[in-house]
């Protein structure tokens, strides 16, 4: 093999990486992800859990999350879980959302 044929092999071997790469960082909605709560988002999950708890008093919700505690869900969980407490005129529920890899 000359030169040119071995830097055209590696060029293929880094795009093949980079495309392998960007496919691990998708995130589909079935996917398990984490995030961690905010101030609002761990105040807004207790209420909610809080109001579970009394509506359905054969389940226990925990309800003592705080700041800077990790929320585990599938994203389309999530996503149902916080769809009330997101406003404009309110703080941000949750950061670094992230997928979990098993």
């Amino acid at each position: 093999m000359n030169e040119i044929e071995i830097l055209k092999d590696q060029i293929k071997s880094l795009q093949a990486a980079l495309v392998a790469k960007e496919e691990a960082h998708k995130i589909d909605l079935n996917d398990t992800v984490s995030v961690e709560l905010t101030e609002w988002g761990a105040t807004y999950l207790n209420a909610m859990n809080t109001f579970k708890n009394i509506i359905n008093p054969h389940c226990h919700y925990k309800t003592d999350y705080k700041a800077g505690d990790v929320y585990k869900k599938q994203l389309w969980q999530l996503i149902l879980e916080f769809k009330d407490g997101i406003k404009f005129d309110k703080e941000k529920a949750f950061n670094k959302l992230a997928k979990v890899i098993n």
